[in-house]
């Protein structure tokens, strides 16, 4: 059950993460939720999981400054490829 409580904390704590605006330098809420995020990911490591992805929508530039800013590197070896099945285009 512990894997299941990091993969849920790493899960939360990226949905505040990302639902925060976060200016150049986090400060409040944005600055918090990158403290949380960082615990999150060192309860996931702790759990044996070694690299997470997340995926940022190309023109979201503050998205991809927040992900660099606490260390994520871009992927530019990777497209997505996505199978929308049903009527919802945003899927």
């Amino acid at each position: 059950m512990t894997h299941w409580s990091a993969s849920v904390l790493l899960a939360t704590t990226v949905a505040a993460a990302i639902s925060t605006t976060s200016p150049p330098h986090p400060t409040g809420n944005a600055k918090a939720s990158a403290a949380g995020l960082w615990n999150a990911a060192c309860a996931v490591k702790n759990e044996g999981i070694d690299k997470v992805n997340f995926w940022v929508k190309a023109d979201n530039g503050n998205g991809l400054a927040f992900w660099k800013r606490i260390g994520g590197i871009e992927r530019t070896d990777l497209v997505v490829v996505s199978m929308i099945l049903g009527d919802n285009p945003n899927a």
